[in-house]
């Protein structure tokens, strides 16, 4: 099984600058782009399924079938959900407008918001980490996984299998503790999206407020 490591502190940095060229360099613009990642992930979860069984096992005591049926199945099915309307959800709009604004024409395009930071929990570590992580891939974003230090085994998987699939510069693990996640907090994200408690929640969003970074929080258990 892997062995978790932490990211060292002086490595978030250069992650997230990499992280945000990649997001510049305009290829998250193609939906062609973010189709291949999307399935490139649907390939690490399938390619590698009796491995998150073993991992999930190890860290939640979960058995096999409850494995397939919560984590890995559900997630290829809202994966590839995401994948079947990521051209629909793209596409420019033209909504309603007043004649008197003739022959103007308003025009609304979908763009990415930069690199977006996931922190996720431990309970459901596959469940509630890859199909937001696609979500985000999806919209046109790069992103930082930072996945609970709760369930070691599946953490360390993420961090061994994600730059196997996904490209470097669009989708990257950061693995860690208080430290760590402090450090990511410090950071100016496009979005944050945090599940967990509610007493984590506060300090998230505290310290989004103060990169005025929008965060998205899922509370819940306290």
């Amino acid at each position: 099984m892997s062995k978790l490591e932490f990211t060292p502190l002086d490595e978030i940095d250069k992650i997230h600058s990499e992280l945000k060229a990649g997001f510049n360099s305009g290829k998250l613009k193609s939906v062609a782009y973010r189709k291949y990642q999307l399935l490139q992930l649907t390939y690490l979860i399938k390619d590698n399924a009796k491995r998150f069984e073993e991992a999930f096992a190890a860290d939640l005591g979960r058995p096999a079938l409850e494995s397939n049926f919560f984590e890995i199945a559900s997630c290829v099915v809202e994966i590839l959900g995401t994948y079947k309307h990521v051209e629909k959800w793209a596409k420019p709009e033209k909504p309603p407008f007043s004649l008197m604004w003739m022959p103007m024409r308003p025009i609304i395009y979908k763009e990415g918001k930069g690199v977006v930071l996931i922190i996720s929990p431990f309970n459901y570590p596959m469940y509630l980490s890859l199909p937001i992580l696609a979500s985000a891939i999806a919209a046109g974003n790069t992103v930082v996984l930072k996945p609970s230090e709760s369930t070691p085994v599946t953490s360390a998987l993420f961090a061994e299998l994600i730059p196997k699939y996904l490209d470097s510069d669009v989708a990257r693990v950061v693995n860690g503790a208080v430290p760590e996640t402090t450090k990511l907090l410090e950071l100016p994200w496009g979005h944050i999206l945090y599940t967990g408690g509610g007493r984590v929640g506060k300090i998230v969003a505290g310290a989004a407020a103060k990169t005025l970074t929008p965060v998205s929080l899922e509370l819940g258990g306290e």
